[in-house]
Protein backbone atom coordinates (compact mmCIF):
# COMPACT_ATOMS: atom_id res chain seq x y z
CA UNK A 1 0.00 0.00 0.00
CA UNK A 2 1.34 3.44 -0.67
CA UNK A 3 1.52 6.46 1.74
CA UNK A 4 -0.42 8.89 1.17
CA UNK A 5 -0.01 12.32 3.91
CA UNK A 6 -3.22 13.95 2.98
CA UNK A 7 -5.34 10.66 4.70
CA UNK A 8 -5.62 10.64 8.60
CA UNK A 9 -5.12 7.83 10.62
CA UNK A 10 -6.99 7.89 13.77
CA UNK A 11 -6.26 5.23 15.97
CA UNK A 12 -8.15 4.93 19.02
CA UNK A 13 -9.19 2.07 20.67
CA UNK A 14 -12.58 1.08 18.56
CA UNK A 15 -10.31 1.05 15.51
CA UNK A 16 -7.65 -1.56 17.22
CA UNK A 17 -10.30 -3.17 18.79
CA UNK A 18 -11.90 -4.80 15.56
CA UNK A 19 -9.08 -7.06 15.01
CA UNK A 20 -5.24 -7.82 16.13
CA UNK A 21 -3.15 -4.42 15.67
CA UNK A 22 0.56 -4.79 15.86
CA UNK A 23 2.35 -1.83 15.84
CA UNK A 24 6.12 -1.41 15.69
CA UNK A 25 7.18 2.02 16.60
CA UNK A 26 10.79 1.50 15.96
CA UNK A 27 9.99 0.72 12.50
CA UNK A 28 7.38 2.56 11.70
CA UNK A 29 4.81 -0.16 10.74
CA UNK A 30 1.35 -0.45 11.72
CA UNK A 31 0.21 -4.46 10.69
CA UNK A 32 -3.81 -5.21 10.78
CA UNK A 33 -4.82 -9.01 10.68
CA UNK A 34 -8.62 -10.16 9.86
CA UNK A 35 -9.15 -13.38 9.55
CA UNK A 36 -5.72 -14.97 8.74
CA UNK A 37 -5.18 -11.56 6.12
CA UNK A 38 -2.52 -9.24 6.95
CA UNK A 39 -2.55 -5.88 5.76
Amino acid sequence: MDEDSEVPLLLGRPFLATGRALIDVEMRELMLRFQNEQV
